[in-house]
């Protein structure tokens, strides 16, 4: 159960993005700016929701983006320190990587953080990109 929440991302077909339309700055350094929102997903009828990630490369030179993404519920990590929950990429000048309902982007870029049939998630926290860096890509 700990990685269900990476494998959900892109299961069946989803409608569009419902809830918050507005990306929030998580954070940024060195022309990389990283964005999160929270979008609800449907997959054959059943409700999701999720931290969406979009990471957008503002400079003319390549980067590696690293973090490991942290789902918290009743304030206790879910899958942390797995390897499905570690992100390594290496975005080309001037590219965006979107999660979202419907994205191309790796199942990494979103965040379960609510299910319909998984009781144990109604207690969601928070979500954290740990250990997010960034650096440019020799």
């Amino acid at each position: 159960m700990a990685l269900l929440y990476l494998a959900l991302a892109h299961i069946g077909m989803a409608q569009s993005p419902q809830s918050d339309v507005t990306w929030k700055l998580y954070y940024t350094s060195g022309g990389v700016e990283v964005y999160t929102r929270d979008i609800e997903c449907v997959f054959y009828s059943n409700q999701y929701k999720y931290t969406a990630i979009r990471v957008n490369n503002t400079t003319n030179l390549s980067k590696a983006i690293a973090w490991e993404n942290r789902a918290y519920f009743d304030n206790k990590c879910v899958g942390c320190g797995s390897n499905e929950a570690q992100v390594n990429i290496v975005l080309a000048p001037s590219q965006i990587i979107e999660g979202g309902c419907n994205s191309d982007a790796p199942s990494t870029f979103q965040i379960l953080t609510y299910a319909w049939n998984m009781p144990d998630l109604k207690a969601y926290s928070h979500v954290e990109l740990f250990g997010l860096s960034v650096k440019n890509n020799q």
